[in-house]
């Protein structure tokens, strides 16, 4: 609630002085605005001195004075309660999450959940296959056919793609990747590097994606961990995330923040 007054104080007196008759206008004037936030108080001590036949044009002066200050404070109220209505449509404008994907990470037919391996170098810790689906354990592990199977339980996701964040700690720094695209698949070099495949379209034996492998239509459906050097040095588990977004609203500063998501620990044996 926004509240805006203007007080005024007259303090009058007519004096009769060796020259002319003359009136002496003391007065204050108070304005105070006060918002959810603060109060403001705005402060003037007047002293006008009017001489002679001035004083009746002084007195309609103040009159219609009075009257515009009147008009002008409500006009100052109105537009403070603008601009806090617009604060206020700016904040409920916020992030909504209407992504209906449910996700998992799976070692075959079973849903991962704690993960162990061997932490050597040149050694692939982990390949997790990616269903839009939290099912324990799924019939068969045809990636084709499952694929198609729970992507076809939802309507209107043809938007979303699938990303993935990995996170460790190595040689006393704590380290990230944010895999949206092969691009990235060396950033934690040389510990580890990030391999994704598309076993949905392929066909026989196949390799792992590159950007020029990229279509409209690739889905990031098989992720593998690559143990490369060094390996001696990573003080924690690997932590996987794979999580589905429509585009960069699904982000803050570099960090997915969505709930169609799913995480692993790959601990080490």
């Amino acid at each position: 609630m926004i509240i805006a007054k203007k007080i005024v104080f007259f303090n009058i007196k007519h004096v009769k002085s060796n020259f002319n008759l003359h009136a002496k206008f003391h007065f204050y004037i108070i304005i105070f605005v006060k918002t959810k936030k603060r109060t403001l108080f705005l402060f003037w001590d007047c002293i006008i001195i009017i001489f002679g036949d001035n004083m009746k044009k002084f007195f309609i002066i103040i009159l219609l004075l009075l009257t515009i200050g009147c008009s002008k404070e409500e006009k100052v109220e109105e537009v403070i309660e603008k601009q806090e209505e617009e604060k206020i449509e700016i904040v409920e404008n916020k992030y909504v999450d209407d992504n209906p994907i449910k996700v998992g990470l799976y070692d075959g037919k079973k849903l991962v959940h704690n993960y162990n391996g061997y932490f050597s170098d040149k050694n692939d810790i982990a390949v997790f296959d990616v269903y839009f689906t939290n099912e324990e354990e799924l019939k068969d592990n045809n990636i084709k056919n499952n694929w198609r199977k729970y992507y076809d339980q939802y309507e209107n996701i043809d938007n979303y793609k699938i990303g993935f964040l990995v996170e460790m700690e190595a040689d006393g720094k704590k380290l990230e990747n944010l895999v949206l695209d092969p691009s990235n698949q060396h950033k934690l070099h040389p510990y580890l590097y990030v391999y994704l495949y598309d076993g949905v379209h392929a066909t026989g034996r196949y390799s792992h994606l590159t950007m020029d492998d990229l279509k409209d239509d690739t889905i990031f459906s098989t992720i593998k961990i690559y143990l490369h050097h060094e390996t001696n040095k990573i003080s924690s588990p690997i932590k996987l995330t794979v999580f589905t977004y429509k585009d960069e609203n699904d982000f803050v500063d570099g960090h997915y923040r969505g709930n169609s998501f799913y995480t692993v620990e790959i601990n080490k044996k």
